[in-house]
């Protein structure tokens, strides 16, 4: 679930955060510490590649929640007023709301288990290239 979409400050690239609810993904795609998984585009590209510590702790600035009802024609309209209540009364996983750094990962999902180096058996992210 795509969480934060920005620009890095350090260098104008666009930077995409996604998280997820489950331990699957998670065990899957390389145990991340905060379990998040970044993507950075560079010249056309999207690359795998690590969550700069000036992301940490961001708020989403995505929608997460949605209703499968919507109308496009409403939808537009109640935007700003989707996002307040995403904040204010979210009905979503908490680790939608923020890029938290201190979530160390999923109950009773091997979290004792080491985080792996970017690309290293991220089965469902092998279309992406790193940049380590």
């Amino acid at each position: 679930m795509p969480i934060v979409l920005d620009k890095d400050p350090a260098n104008g690239e666009w930077l995409l955060v996604a998280a997820n609810d489950g331990c699957l993904p998670w065990l899957r795609n390389g145990l991340p510490r905060p379990p998040y998984w970044a993507f950075r585009q560079r010249n056309g590209k999207w690359y795998r590649d690590s969550i700069p510590d000036s992301f940490l702790m961001r708020q989403a600035n995505l929608l997460v929640e949605f209703d499968v009802d919507d109308k496009a024609h409403r939808e537009e309209r109640k935007i700003e007023a989707r996002k307040g209540l995403q904040d204010s009364r979210p009905r979503h996983p908490p680790q939608y709301s923020r890029i938290d750094a201190g979530f160390a990962g999923f109950e009773g999902c091997g979290r004792d288990q080491p985080s792996q180096q970017i690309g290293m058996n991220e089965l469902d992210l092998g279309g992406f290239g790193t940049l380590q």
